[in-house]
């Protein structure tokens, strides 16, 4: 992990400053994502839009071999999802239409912002 640049002046600060975040908050972390709280607090979420037998069924799925396979590579196609809608969104940012819908956003608020009472 990298030191905020006030932590870099100091290696006791950035050593204490890593360790809590990689020990410390960790540890406070996976405990509460394992609490018995967290999962009475999702199962009554659940509990609201799913029954009990489309709790069975998911459970199935998730214990078949599609379910399986689907545990195994979903978070690795969803980070793969994220990212090109972040690289087309940045595209997107950055076109001419874009730059010029800004550009003309500032020239007609501004003004308007100007006469507003303080």
């Amino acid at each position: 992990m990298r030191a905020k640049p006030e932590a870099q002046k100091c290696p006791a600060l950035s050593t204490a400053m890593d360790e809590l975040a990689d020990v410390d908050f960790r540890k406070l972390l996976i405990d509460y994502l394992n609490s018995d709280a967290l999962h009475a607090t999702i199962k009554q979420g659940l509990r609201k839009h799913l029954t009990h037998a489309d709790l069975e069924a998911f459970l199935a799925f998730a214990e078949s071999p599609a379910g399986r396979r689907y545990q195994e590579h979903s978070m690795a196609a969803t980070r793969e999802a994220e990212a090109a809608i972040e690289a087309s969104t940045e595209q997107m940012a950055s076109s001419p239409e874009f730059t010029e819908f800004f550009g003309s956003m500032v020239t007609r608020l501004v003004p308007l912002a100007m006469k507003c009472p303080k």
